[in-house]
C-alpha cells in the first residue's frame, strides 16, 4: 500500500458523513444537519462509529480502500548536500486507526472543518540510510529503523466554498493544512558506524537528543502530502452532491 492508499483510507472517515442523503453511502453513516446546535459533537460520533470499519477496509461498497493496519509511506529523500542526507524506505506504521478525536470545530458560514486527532500508541518500522553532520559528530547509517511515538496529536483543517451551477449550489474544497505533534518519540537506527555497538549506541543517544532537528526536515513533506490528499479525497466525495444533500437544513 502506498502513501497515496494510506490517506486515502485514513482521512476518507472525516468526511464520509456528509453525503449520506445523496445515496451514495450506506446506512450506518450518521447524518448531521446543518442546524445541528451540536454538529461538532454529531460529526465526531460518526467519524468514530466507523472506527472498526476502518481498521479492516470494508468502509464503502462501491470506494474500495485498503485496510491501514499496518500501512505504508512512500519513500522519502530529504538531501540538503553531501552534509544532510536521509532516506526512508518500507516504512510502515501500526496502531494508527486507535485514533481519538479531542477536539472538532465547523464554521458553515465560512465552511471550515478543523479536526484535532491524537493516537495513543504508534509503531514505525523501516529502513534508513542517512549521512548528518552535526557541530560535534557525522552520524552515518543504513539500516533498520524503529520508532514508537505516544500521545501524537494530528490537526486537520479543510477550506471550502460554494459553487452555483445550473441553480444549485455545490461545496468545492479548496485547501486543507494537516499539522503534526509527534508527541513523545523514542528512535532506535541499527548499524549506525558501520554496526559499531558503543558508537550505535551513542548515535541513537544523539539522535534522540535531537529529535526535533530530523522531525523539522521530515514532518513538512509528510504534512504536504496529506493536504493535497485530503483535499482531493473531500473534492471527490462531495462532486456530485448539492450543499443540501451534504448537510440537510433538518
Amino acid at each position: 500500500m502506498n502513501l497515496q492508499n494510506y490517506l486515502r483510507s485514513s482521512i476518507i472517515i472525516f468526511i464520509l458523513h456528509i453525503s449520506s442523503t445523496s445515496g451514495k453511502l450506506p446506512p450506518y453513516i450518521k447524518i448531521c444537519s446543518q442546524n445541528d446546535p451540536n454538529i461538532e459533537q454529531c460529526i465526531v460520533d460518526s467519524v468514530m462509529s466507523l472506527q472498526p470499519l476502518l481498521r479492516s477496509g470494508k468502509l464503502v461498497e462501491d470506494y474500495q480502500m485498503p485496510s491501514i493496519e499496518p500501512f505504508t509511506y512512500d519513500d522519502l529523500v530529504i538531501d540538503h548536500g553531501p552534509g544532510f542526507r536521509i532516506e526512508l524506505k518500507d516504512l510502515k506504521s501500526w496502531n494508527g486507526s486507535n485514533f481519538e478525536i479531542v477536539n472538532a470545530k465547523v464554521n458553515l458560514e465560512k465552511l471550515t472543518f478543523d479536526f484535532t486527532v491524537t493516537m495513543p500508541n504508534v509503531k514505525m518500522i523501516g529502513k534508513y540510510k542517512m549521512t548528518v553532520k552535526l557541530p560535534l559528530i557525522e552520524l552515518s547509517g543504513n539500516g533498520e529503523l524503529i520508532n514508537l511515538l505516544k500521545n501524537s496529536r494530528m490537526r486537520i483543517k479543510l477550506y471550502a466554498s460554494k459553487v452555483e451551477e445550473e441553480g444549485k449550489s455545490f461545496i468545492k474544497f479548496n485547501k486543507a493544512n494537516v499539522r503534526f505533534h509527534k508527541g513523545d518519540s523514542q528512535i532506535t537506527l541499527t548499524n549506525l558506524f558501520n554496526g559499531d555497538p558503543t558508537l550505535t549506541r551513542i548515535g541513537n543517544q544523539i539522535v534522540n537528543d535531537n529529535q526535533d532537528l530530523f522531525a523539522a526536515e521530515v514532518m513538512p513533506v509528510l504534512e504536504a502530502q496529506f493536504s493535497k490528499i485530503f483535499m482531493e479525497v473531500a473534492n471527490k466525495i462531495v462532486e456530485n452532491s448539492t450543499f443540501d444533500e451534504i448537510m440537510p437544513p433538518l
